[in-house]
């Protein structure tokens, strides 16, 4: 019990960006938090009656385990029977193993370990995950650390693509009434990832400057690249190429970055697109 509730805060503090990012864009347009299956899928009449699932945003799907431990699969991590339904116009990514999962006309039976729970990431997603030290003893300590883009591609049509947001205010008074926020739009095409600040530039939080992307995990890539730039660093002027520190990992088929750097906002503008990563295939 302890370890399972200490891997739920873990996810919860890895996912706070995200939620900041629902809550600001609830603020603005009504949209709910935690949303029932039909709302992001109501062409899928199999989404009109589920209610043991749910949508978390539009990017994230949770049936959480309601039963009882299968004590017969103690082995496997004293693993719960859940139920769920993926709908097949999607893609979908299980959120601990990063690993593509099949999808079905029909709900399915899933075993979940003791320590997680039956989430799942949409393709097409990029989630901007706090990049925490584990020695951080609340949210408030760690809530300064550096962001962490997790890329779930969708490989469904012609080319691979993912997009996602990020929402960035002090978090601790109202100056953000006062345009002291920021909202960027990340975009992957499947050989670059871009940024475009997504308010206006009447909003300047000059803390988004200091806080740091120094982390992408792109999921769904089929090949290892053959190099990756950073063309955000390559902005410099006189500055040849700068390529990044990365890993292909052939069993997730994920491609890793880090010590990449890269400042959430520094000097963006409303509508302008400016190349982060390149990736040389």
């Amino acid at each position: 019990m302890q370890r399972a509730a200490l891997e739920a805060i873990k996810q919860r503090y890895a996912q706070s960006h995200y939620m900041y990012n629902l809550f600001f864009e609830s603020s603005k347009t009504g949209l709910p938090i935690v949303r029932p299956m039909w709302y992001e899928f109501p062409q899928d009449e199999m989404t009109f009656d589920l209610n043991h699932q749910f949508m978390f945003g539009n990017n994230i799907l949770v049936s959480p385990k309601i039963g009882h431990p299968c004590v017969e699969n103690a082995i496997l991590g004293a693993t719960t029977e859940v139920e769920v339904y993926l709908p097949p116009t999607s893609q979908w990514y299980d959120n601990y193993s990063k690993l593509e999962v099949d999808t079905h006309e029909v709900t399915t039976i899933m075993h979940v370990a003791d320590a997680q729970q039956g989430t799942f990431v949409r393709g097409g997603a990029i989630l901007p995950m706090l990049n925490f030290d584990d020695k951080a003893e609340s949210l408030l300590h760690a809530i300064e650390d550096p962001v962490r883009l997790e890329i779930y591609s969708d490989t469904m049509g012609e080319h691979p693509y993912a997009s996602g947001h990020l929402y960035l205010d002090d978090g601790e008074n109202h100056n953000n009434r006062h345009h002291e926020r920021t909202q960027v739009r990340y975009d992957y095409d499947g050989k670059h990832i871009k940024v475009t600040k997504s308010i206006g530039d009447e909003n300047l939080y000059a803390k988004a400057a200091t806080k740091i992307i120094d982390e992408v995990m792109v999921f769904g890539v089929e090949k290892a690249p053959k190099r990756v730039l950073n063309k955000f660093a390559m902005q410099a002027n006189d500055q040849g190429d700068v390529e990044v520190h990365h890993v292909y990992v052939e069993s997730t088929k994920m491609v890793h970055l880090w010590h990449l750097r890269i400042p959430v906002d520094e000097g963006l503008f409303h509508n302008h697109t400016i190349d982060l990563l390149e990736f040389d295939f």
